[in-house]
C-alpha cells in the first residue's frame, strides 16, 4: 500500500470523520474492510468502505468506516493533491443517538499525544469528562499521509461540542514523523509516541437524500500541513450508534471533494449485507 500513490480523509472522523469506523472482536485497531479505490497517473481515486456488527438489528451496534484516496498529485493544493471535504452519508437504518456522552473540544485535544488526550477527554478522564466514542481499550483506528512521506499515525474519536443545534466528532490523529514508518498505538493510557496532533471536525446532520439518515461532513482538511490517504476509526459506545436491517444490504456513500480544480468529485457507493 506505502508504494502507491494514495491519501484520504479521514472520521473520518471525522474526520471524520476520518473520519474517522469497524469493530473486531480482538479490537478497534484491528483491520479494517478492504478499501482500494485503484490508481491512475492523472485522476485521484478514492473510496469508502464500511462494517457494522453485528450485521442485524440490535441495541447497541459498531461502525467501522474506512477512506482511502490515490493522489495523481499528492500535496499539490492547486491541482488537487488533498481531500478538501468529505462527506458521508449513511442508511437511514443507521441511528446516532449522543445521548449524555459527554463533549470535548479540539482546544483541549490540540497539541496532547495519546495518553495526555485519553486522561483529558477519554476513558482516563472522570466519567463526566470521557467523550471517547470507541471501546475503552484501543485506540479508535489509524491514519497515514500521502507519499512521499507516508508518516503513520493512530486516530481517536470523540463527541465535539454541537455546532447548529447538530452533534459533531472530532477526528484525532497523532502522527509519528518517520518515513514508512509504523506507529505505536499500543496501550493508549501511556502511550506518548508520535511527534505531532492534527485535529478535524465532522458535522453530523439529516443526509436530506433518500434512503440516507445522515450525514457526516468533515470540510479543511486541505489545510493539514499534509495530505490524508488513509484513515481508519470505530463508532462503539453504548447506544451511540445503532442499526435495524428493513431491508439489505445497508448503503453507504462517501463524496471527496479535492483541493484547486483540475479533479472532479469522486464518490463511493460501497454496501454491506443485512439480516
Amino acid at each position: 500500500m506505502r508504494t502507491k500513490r494514495r491519501v484520504a480523509f479521514t472520521l473520518a472522523t471525522a474526520a471524520a470523520v476520518a473520519v474517522g469506523f469497524i469493530a473486531f472482536a480482538a479490537s478497534a485497531a484491528a483491520d479494517p474492510p478492504a478499501c482500494n479505490p485503484g490508481t491512475s497517473a492523472t485522476d485521484n481515486k478514492s473510496c469508502v468502505n464500511f462494517q457494522v456488527l453485528p450485521n442485524h438489528s440490535a441495541t447497541s451496534n459498531s461502525l467501522f468506516v474506512h477512506t482511502h484516496t490515490n493522489y495523481a498529485h499528492p500535496g499539490d493544493k492547486g491541482q488537487g493533491g488533498f481531500t478538501k471535504t468529505l462527506t458521508l452519508l449513511f442508511d437511514s437504518d443507521f441511528a446516532i443517538t449522543p445521548g449524555t456522552v459527554p463533549t470535548c473540544t479540539t482546544a483541549q485535544l490540540s497539541g496532547k499525544n495519546i495518553s495526555q488526550a485519553w486522561a483529558t477527554c477519554g476513558p482516563g478522564a472522570a466519567a463526566s469528562h470521557n467523550a471517547y466514542l470507541s471501546p475503552a481499550t484501543a485506540v479508535s483506528g489509524r491514519a497515514s499521509t500521502a507519499p512521499p512521506s507516508n508518516f503513520p499515525g493512530c486516530t481517536l474519536v470523540f463527541r465535539g461540542p454541537n455546532s447548529g443545534g447538530n452533534p459533531t466528532v472530532i477526528l484525532y490523529a497523532r502522527v509519528t514523523l518517520v518515513a514508512n514508518g509504523t506507529a505505536n498505538c499500543a496501550t493508549p493510557a501511556s502511550n506518548t509516541s508520535g511527534n505531532t496532533t492534527v485535529l478535524l471536525t465532522g458535522t453530523i446532520a439529516p443526509a436530506g437524500v433518500a434512503g440516507f439518515g445522515k450525514k457526516l461532513t468533515v470540510p479543511g482538511i486541505d489545510a493539514l500541513p499534509l495530505p490524508l490517504d488513509d484513515f481508519t476509526a470505530l463508532l462503539k459506545r453504548g447506544s451511540y450508534f445503532k442499526a435495524k436491517c428493513s431491508a439489505s444490504p445497508w448503503h453507504v456513500r462517501g463524496t471527496f471533494a479535492y483541493s484547486g480544480t483540475g479533479q472532479a468529485a469522486d464518490v463511493s457507493n460501497p454496501t454491506q449485507a443485512c439480516s
